[in-house]
């Protein structure tokens, strides 16, 4: 699966000194306290897709 740097980046989590969470961009914009990561699925298409079977 390829992810683009600037998507990567977008959903990535980081941590303070004292390993306390902060979100990320794609959090803070939605508006998300709390999701399981392990459940995250992430995608990068360089053209646009409007075919519905494909994204899915």
């Amino acid at each position: 699966m390829f992810i683009s740097r600037d998507l990567q980046n977008y959903i990535l989590n980081s941590y303070t000194e004292d390993g306390d969470l902060l979100p990320s961009e794609f959090e803070k914009e939605f508006n998300i306290d709390y999701y399981n990561e392990d459940f995250r699925e992430v995608e990068f298409y360089d053209k646009p897709l409007n075919d519905l079977r494909v994204l899915l």
